[in-house]
């Protein structure tokens, strides 16, 4: 059998029968202090008015404290891009909306594309270097054959192999990307 919900020892029908003060003292210090001085916000006034479960409440306040007046009700919160999507549940009690709508995405690193060796998903590293030489290679293909004399001095790559590059230059471009 499953437990009954309880918050700070209070049940749901007890807490939702709370003023929104009443309910600020039982909370936490940090809630309890946005709850004390705003709890005439018309947000909070707005949440207890609509009954009609058809209508999209939508807000910019990420600062709101979850009452007991929200559960059950969906409350689309906005993240700085778009409106999110949060179903109020008991266990939100006494936090803050803009804590279940995520401003950032989850990064995902890759796996090393088609074609690399395995020591390639080490990418940041090597990137800067590749990019730096395949600059130069293009600068070469572009500019007069002096410039391909400087490159072959620096890379020590011989004149003849700079000449077979700009040939396959194709080649180069997808290897820098």
């Amino acid at each position: 059998m499953a437990e009954e919900f309880k918050f700070r020892g209070h049940t749901l029908e007890q807490l939702q029968k709370m003023s929104l003060l009443e309910f600020a003292n039982i909370a936490g210090s940090r809630a309890k202090r946005h709850l004390a001085r705003n709890h005439s916000d018309i947000f909070y006034e707005d949440i207890e008015k609509n009954v009609n479960p058809t209508k999209k409440i939508r807000t910019h306040k990420r600062d709101m404290v979850v009452t007991p007046k929200m559960i059950g009700k969906t409350i689309y919160v906005y993240n700085g891009k778009e409106f999110i999507q949060v179903d109020i549940v008991p266990d939100m009690l006494a936090h803050y909306l803009g804590e279940f709508a995520f401003t950032r995405r989850r990064i995902r690193h890759g796996k090393a594309g088609i074609g690399a060796t395995k020591s390639s998903t080490a990418v940041a590293a090597r990137k800067w270097k590749c990019e730096k030489i395949c600059h130069q290679i293009i600068i070469t293909i572009t500019k007069k054959n002096w410039i391909l004399r400087s490159l072959q001095e620096h890379l020590s790559i011989t004149l003849q192999s700079l000449l077979n590059m700009q040939q396959n230059s194709e080649i180069i471009l997808e290897i820098c990307q």
